[in-house]
């Protein structure tokens, strides 16, 4: 049954349109995605929906997608397309579509948009977060991709501070021990409404 959800070659399956290839570049890629969005939205559904909306249109207009390092620009584009879009109001899959065009020639610079680095930088958190306990997969997102203090989380749950930050902290040590030590990268800052990525 396997081969039914990974297809054995994945990159030209998807160049020749089989969902089954969509659908594994899908739950490769829709974290990354999303985590990008939450930090820009602030809001789940928003990002889950509009994540939706950057694959299919990927997938839409696979036929102009080079390799595999170019399905995530595109990714990211059609990301923060959407994103802008919805600062407008404006939230359909054929505008989208629509107003991609004017972004289009922004196709090779997106990775070196600020945020773009940044959740790159953060994907190092994605494994972690996703394998946590339901509360503390809430605190992380809250914290680390929706960028809440840890005074602001504390009364968002009605948790108090001290759990709080016992929660981060021990995320903190097993990025550290996935990162090989490099958890420095990732400060805790309890009094700032963002953290700040000492990598930048």
């Amino acid at each position: 049954m396997k081969e039914l959800f990974e297809p054995a070659e994945p990159w030209e399956s998807f160049k020749l349109g089989r969902s089954v290839a969509f659908l594994h570049y899908f739950n490769l890629h829709n974290s990354r995605i999303y985590y990008y969005l939450l930090r820009l939205l602030r809001d789940q559904a928003q990002a889950r929906e509009t994540t939706r909306h950057a694959f299919i249109l990927v997938f839409r207009h696979c036929a102009e997608i080079e390799d595999e390092e170019h399905l995530i620009r595109r990714l990211y584009l059609n990301a923060k397309v959407a994103y802008l879009l919805r600062l407008k109001g404006k939230r359909s899959i054929p505008l989208l579509e629509k107003e991609f065009v004017n972004y289009v020639h922004k196709d090779e610079t997106i990775m070196d948009d600020p945020e773009v680095v940044r959740n790159e930088t953060l994907l190092a958190l994605e494994d972690l977060v996703q394998k946590l306990p339901p509360m503390n997969r809430k605190v992380a997102e809250l914290y680390f991709f929706q960028e809440c203090s840890i005074g602001a989380i504390a009364k968002l749950l009605g948790l108090e501070l001290g759990n709080i930050k016992a929660i981060i902290s021990e995320i903190l040590r097993r990025v550290g021990e996935a990162l090989g030590g490099d958890d420095h990268l990732f400060a805790l800052e309890p009094e700032m409404n963002v953290f700040p990525l000492h990598a930048f």
